[in-house]
């Protein structure tokens, strides 16, 4: 009798654990839908899929408690698209995804174990272009704000190869969690750092001093300085002559593949005689200038012109929105200096 007893408990129990597997075992079908096509997707660490060209993925998993992340990361960047959810699977079921900017996984492991290697070889990038010292005649008398012409006087500087681009700028937001500039959908990396302002790029400089220590301090260009160099000796309508031509720059009507789309890569054309690129078009650049509606009364020595309670600060260069007229080389604008716009970005200038 004890034997019996004891074998319909030991079956009792068998068939308990038959049901409970059965159970765990019945399956779920989930939907998954994200924003980056391509991307991979894990559920508790482990990756069972990616998102498909249409940036859908239909996966079967047994029913339960699950960790999803997808995540796409950006070829040779530390930096990525990712998103994650907590989820209770069961029957059939859908989940919609928006996937953020940031770092991916192993960016994030990389910064965190080499902060400052990673900062040292994104300070790589900034090619900075010896200027010398000479005199030219800024301005153009045929245009409102931007007469009388006149004589200046340049010191030698140093000014940047290229626009300050968003790989760069963005170390600066995830150092230090300011607010990180929109990209209008467009891709970041080595394209032009846009939605930034005038004060923005003050606070980014601030940051690159201290964390680059340079012998000599970053700053913006003053006006006059950034004239002098966007011309680089030439007096024509922009610095490769005075015909807009074809593919030269990137703005409404210049005849490049970005054209009134978005930015374009920084480089993407020619330099100009000084070695400098994207003066012209791609984005308005941010001047140490506050803004003066013409040049009565400018620094001939080609300082910073500045004001007591300066809110509004000037522009150069043209961008790719605009018309071919804005990007001339004596053309000038301005805005708010907290203005916040895809059209504007900034480019770096040092003392000699």
């Amino acid at each position: 009798m004890f034997n019996a007893m004891r074998y319909k408990i030991i079956m009792f129990l068998f068939l308990a654990l038959l049901v409970q597997n059965g159970q765990a075992a019945k399956k779920a079908s989930l939907q998954i839908v994200g924003d980056k096509p391509g991307a991979c997707i894990y559920l508790n660490g482990k990756r069972i899929a990616f998102l498909g060209d249409d940036g859908f993925a239909n996966i079967h998993v047994e029913e339960g408690n699950y960790s999803l992340y997808v995540e796409k990361p950006i070829a040779d960047s530390l930096m990525g698209y990712s998103a994650t959810e907590e989820v209770n699977i069961s029957g059939s079921m859908r989940v919609d995804l928006h996937l953020s900017y940031g770092f991916s996984k192993l960016g994030r492991k990389r910064w965190e174990n080499d902060r400052q290697g990673v900062v040292d070889e994104a300070l790589l990038q900034i090619e900075m272009i010896s200027i010398p010292a000479g005199q030219f005649s800024m301005g153009n008398d045929s245009k409102g704000n931007e007469q009388p012409r006149h004589k200046v006087k340049i010191s030698p500087f140093k000014i940047a190869k290229y626009e300050t681009t968003f790989e760069l700028y963005d170390l600066f937001v995830l150092d230090t969690g300011y607010d990180l500039p929109v990209n209008n959908g467009w891709t970041r990396g080595q394209h032009p750092v846009i939605n930034v302002s005038w004060d923005d790029s003050q606070q980014f400089i601030a940051w690159l001093n201290k964390i680059a220590k340079p012998a000599k301090l970053y700053r913006l260009p003053t006006e006059a300085e950034w004239e002098y160099a966007a011309r680089a000796g030439t007096d024509t309508r922009y610095w490769w002559g005075n015909e807009l031509g074809h593919n030269n720059a990137n703005c409404d009507g210049c005849g490049s593949l970005w054209d009134d789309e978005s930015t374009a890569p920084v480089g993407s054309f020619n330099e100009n005689p000084f070695g400098l690129m994207d003066t012209a078009g791609n984005v308005y650049e941010w001047v140490e200038d506050c803004w003066h509606a013409s040049y009565h009364g400018a620094p001939a020595d080609g300082s910073a012109w500045l004001r007591d309670n300066c809110k509004r600060r000037v522009l150069r260069g043209g961008t790719w929105s605009y018309f071919p007229k804005y990007m001339r080389s004596t053309a000038r604008d301005y805005s708010y200096s907290d203005y916040r716009s895809s059209n504007d970005g900034f480019r770096l200038a040092q003392d000699e």
